[in-house]
Order: C-alpha cells, then sequence, then structure tokens
C-alpha cells in the first residue's frame, strides 16, 4: 500500500526519474509534469500529498505556478509545496513563501533532507 502521492514539476527528466526513485524507496507514489502548465488541473483531479516544484522551466515557471495556485486556492486542495532549484538567492526564497511555498531545497535533494520532509509534510496514509 503507498503512503502517498507526491508530485513533482520540473522539466529536467532526470531529476523528476531520480527524485521518483527515491520516494519509490520510501513507500510513495509519484506523477510527473514538466512545467507548471497542467499543475492546477492535475490538483483538481487528484489526491496529492507533497508537491516539488522547479522554479526554472519552459511553458511556466515555479513562481508562475505558484501565482496560478493562489489564484485558484478556492477550487482546490493545495498540498505542502517545496521548490526543488538550483536557484538559492533570497529573493527567490522570499517571493517563493510569499506565494505560498512551504520550503526551498537546492538541487540536488540530500536523502535525509527528502526524509525529514516526508516525515512532516506527508505523513503516511498507509498507517
Amino acid at each position: 500500500m503507498s503512503k502517498g502521492m507526491v508530485l513533482l514539476v520540473d522539466d529536467s527528466v532526470t531529476i523528476r526519474t531520480q527524485l521518483s526513485i527515491l520516494l519509490r524507496g520510501y513507500g510513495y507514489e509519484s506523477m510527473q509534469l514538466e512545467n507548471g502548465s497542467k499543475v492546477v488541473e492535475t490538483l483538481k483531479s487528484n489526491d496529492i500529498d507533497l508537491m516539488f516544484l522547479d522554479i526554472n522551466m519552459p511553458i511556466m515557471n515555479g513562481l508562475d505556478t505558484l501565482r496560478d495556485l493562489k489564484k485558484h486556492e478556492d477550487e482546490i486542495e493545495k498540498p505542502p509545496i517545496f521548490v526543488l532549484s538550483t536557484e538559492n538567492t533570497q529573493p527567490y526564497v522570499d517571493e517563493a513563501r510569499s506565494l505560498g511555498a512551504n520550503g526551498w531545497v537546492v538541487k540536488p535533494i540530500e536523502t535525509k533532507i527528502l526524509e525529514q520532509i516526508l516525515d512532516r509534510f506527508a505523513p503516511s496514509k498507509a498507517s
């Protein structure tokens, strides 16, 4: 039985695949999107427990995705959102947090940090 569903939004198939494999090892399933353009639609039609969101993506970047989520907050169940990015400048971090991100993680994610995020923000549904 799965512990929960994690949405991975990143234009890098390598990052999505690596994170998906790590999550599977912890008992979580994942859904993957290559940019933010379908995040609202995905959240409307799926039970998502946690989301990792890249900042630099084509079509709809992470900050625009957070803005879009804010516009639709009455229509969706917004999961905890962690920005997963190579960017680590304070203005980006501050803007993401002001738009509703719960945290910021620099790529590549360390397994210890992933464990802490899962334990705190995606408690197991399998219990």
